[in-house]
Formats: C-alpha cells, sequence, structure tokens
C-alpha cells in the first residue's frame, strides 16, 4: 500500500484545509508510484518541483487563515512550516542539479514530517478555527480575501 494514500485519520474537519491536504497526498501518491516504478530521476524531479510548489501554495494558504484568525501558536506553526520550505527548496536544488535523486529516502521524510505535521500541528490550527467565535471570523476573512477591488 502506498504510504501516501489518504484516509480518515488526516480529516481535521476544516473543508479547504482538508481539500488542500488531499491535494498534497494525492501528489506525494503520484510520485511514490512513479519511483516504486522506476519513472526516470528528470520526471520525478518535476513532480517533486510540483509537490513542492504546491506544498509552498498551501502553507501561505494555512498562515493566512492563521493569522486571520488570531491563532495563537502562528509564529511556532510558520517555524514549522519554514523548515520544511528549507529543507524541500534544497532538496529539489539537489535533484535538478543531479547531486541526489529522488528516492524513497525521501519520501519516507516527506510521509513522516506530513503525518505528523498534518495530525499534531494542523490539527490544533483546525481545533482552533472550528471554535464557534472562529468560524464567524474566518468567513469573514475568506470572504474579504476573495472580494474584488473596487475602484473608488
Amino acid at each position: 500500500m502506498n504510504p501516501f494514500t489518504w484516509n480518515d485519520q488526516y480529516s481535521l474537519g476544516c473543508p479547504d484545509i482538508d481539500n488542500e491536504h488531499k491535494a498534497l497526498f494525492r501528489m506525494a501518491e503520484h510520485l511514490y508510484d512513479a519511483i516504486r516504478n522506476g519513472t526516470g530521476q528528470t520526471e520525478l524531479t518535476t513532480l517533486f518541483a510540483k509537490l513542492a510548489s504546491y506544498t509552498r501554495f498551501h502553507f501561505e494558504d494555512e498562515e493566512a487563515l492563521m493569522r486571520g484568525s488570531g491563532y495563537p501558536e502562528y509564529e511556532q506553526h510558520c517555524r514549522e512550516h519554514g523548515r520544511l520550505t528549507a529543507k524541500v527548496s534544497m532538496l529539489e536544488w539537489q535533484f535538478r542539479n543531479g547531486h541526489a535523486n529522488v528516492d524513497i529516502a525521501t519520501m519516507h521524510f516527506l510521509r513522516d514530517w506530513l503525518q505528523h505535521h498534518v495530525c499534531g500541528a494542523d490539527q490544533r490550527v483546525a481545533d482552533h478555527l472550528k471554535q464557534p467565535r472562529m468560524l464567524k471570523s474566518v468567513t469573514a476573512t475568506k470572504q474579504e480575501a476573495l472580494a474584488p477591488t473596487l475602484p473608488s
């Protein structure tokens, strides 16, 4: 079984975050399968780059939700994101420049980090966002962010 197959233990009960997490798991699942099927390093590097790019997008989105809701562990959570982003950026550079290969060890690192982060730090964010006083605030913040800017 692919270790990146989504299951309900990863569901946080926040549809926006859960949908982005599902996309991350699907991309990682696809990359893992490509490694197991002997796909060449050029394609693996491309798949890894797409996963890295989506991860950065997801972190920005999640951080905006935390900031908008006044999440008390915002700084610590962002530092976790920063550490993974730095590690993934370094790996991405190594893969692109032929200094390392995308392999099962890389995927084990990503699996462990993703499972730990989603079930730990992200669960705490979701618990915060699901508090009744937060639901109105998050909805209003999201609507403001999505609203078109009208000329004055």
